[in-house]
């Protein structure tokens, strides 16, 4: 019997280099805005310190 599903593959989530490099573009164009706007200032430090 076949399944009408493809196998799922695995969770590359699991993985946290694949989380830093899926991330880290958009991080990097956070910070390159960041002197440009306190709100994003404070929210960066916000959640960099938690």
């Amino acid at each position: 019997c076949r399944s009408l599903y493809e196998r799922d593959e695995a969770n590359v989530f699991a993985e946290p280099s694949v989380i830093s490099e899926c991330l880290l573009p958009h991080l990097l164009n956070l910070v390159k805005h960041y002197p440009e706007s306190s709100t994003l200032a404070k929210n960066l430090e916000h959640w960099a310190r938690n």
